[in-house]
């Protein structure tokens, strides 16, 4: 067995446990990449996976809501890299209960945004909640081009990221820019968490979705082995200090995504600290990466 990036052959195991159990997990001596070790069922992504996020008592509309507030820095940062692009043509791919979207369209309700999204009931959401739009099950669905695309918490499912990447090349237009988001796997709660939380955080952090873990180092070696140039990345913390303490004190997550992120107005001021600390050292639980389409 390599490295899928640096075609090392140096491994060592990193966690016997994920979130859904026993599973081997491990990480490459030479760059740093982990990956869980695998097996041959796949997740089914028709089915609705994003739920894990959410609370038990959400409708989809309450989902949608609440995690489009989680992401207000993702949008933000979507808002400002792609979506002033001249003739703006926008895709997302992995739109879930359509958080995103939504969100883009509080700041702007003329933004048009085109989705992948393989699950039926979400689907049905989707097109119900923002008609008109072109809802996709998949890449083969595609039949135009964009020049601005989006996936946020999305790479890190793909169990071939660079025919995946070749995939998306074939539905970008020319210099046309790419935003991804996954995890970090060099975030600072990895790095200062010690004994049983440290523990269960690996075990949260580690699920049967995610095949795969990047960091800064490795993630730019495997964007240079592909079609798309690197224009800049950097990482964003948006789980709150409150999340934080909570794990030290505590060792499990908090109730969902959206207390996880929340922050008290008495207290933002010290979260906002927190957050640019994290990072300004590259230590936000968040990757993301600009990319843009060689031509």
């Amino acid at each position: 067995m390599k490295c899928l990036i640096c075609k090392q052959k140096n491994f060592a195991r990193v966690s016997e446990r994920i979130r859904e159990g026993k599973r081997n997990v491990f990480q490459c001596q030479g760059c740093g990449f982990v990956f869980l070790e695998p097996i041959k069922d796949s997740v089914d992504y028709t089915k609705d996976y994003g739920a894990k996020l959410f609370d038990d008592s959400w409708d989809l509309d309450a989902a949608m809501k609440a995690r489009a507030e989680s992401l207000k820095k993702t949008i933000d940062d979507i808002d400002q890299e792609l979506m002033q692009t001249p003739g703006l043509r926008c895709l997302e791919i992995g739109a879930g209960v359509g958080a995103s979207v939504y969100g883009l369209k509080q700041k702007n309700n003329n933004y048009a945004v085109d989705v992948i999204e393989p699950n039926a009931k979400l689907k049905d959401h989707l097109t119900s909640v923002f008609d008109p739009i072109n809802v996709y099950t998949s890449f083969s669905d595609i039949k135009k081009t964009y020049n601005a695309i989006y996936g946020i918490h999305v790479f890190e499912h793909f169990l071939k990221p660079y025919e995946q990447l070749a995939i998306i090349e074939k539905c970008a237009a020319p210099k046309a820019r790419l935003y991804l988001q996954f995890p970090n796997w060099d975030d600072y709660y990895l790095s200062t968490l010690e004994g049983t939380s440290l523990r269960n955080y690996i075990e949260f952090m580690l699920h049967t979705a995610h095949d795969y873990y990047y960091s800064i180092k490795n993630i730019e070696r495997l964007f240079k082995q592909t079609n798309w140039d690197i224009v800049k990345i950097w990482t964003m913390q948006d789980y709150s200090i409150a999340n934080y303490y909570h794990w030290i004190f505590c060792g499990q997550p908090m109730k969902n995504i959206a207390v996880a992120t929340e922050m008290g107005h008495e207290l933002r001021e010290v979260n906002n600290v927190f957050h640019k600390a994290l990072e300004q050292s590259s230590q936000g639980n968040n990757l993301c990466c600009l990319l843009q389409r060689k031509d």
